[in-house]
């Protein structure tokens, strides 16, 4: 599907120590608050992306009005915890 690119695409396995297995992840981020609208459009866009492969969607991470040049983003930031406690089996975007 055009427009979605997937981040990170790691090997589908159980997470250490439990029974769950790792999350599908949608980040979403505009760089100013006017374009807010987009947000809700490339949500469907990863969505409908999520149901043509038949992929899992667990949650979404969503960045409004934070710039792109800067990993200093809060959502972002809570995200990479999540891969680097080892939780995270893909993140999907759109491509910009």
């Amino acid at each position: 599907m055009e427009g979605v690119e997937i981040f990170c695409n790691f090997k589908r396995s159980m997470k250490k120590n439990e029974n769950e297995e790792k999350m599908v992840i949608g980040y979403l981020r505009t760089s100013t608050t006017l374009q807010s609208n987009r947000l809700k459009t490339d949500e469907d866009t990863i969505r409908k992306y999520c149901d043509l492969y038949k992929i899992e969607l667990d949650t979404f991470y969503v960045d409004n009005g934070v710039s792109g040049g800067t990993f200093d983003r809060q959502e972002f930031n809570k995200m990479m915890n999540q891969v680097r406690q080892g939780n995270v089996e893909k993140i999907i975007i759109t491509e910009l």
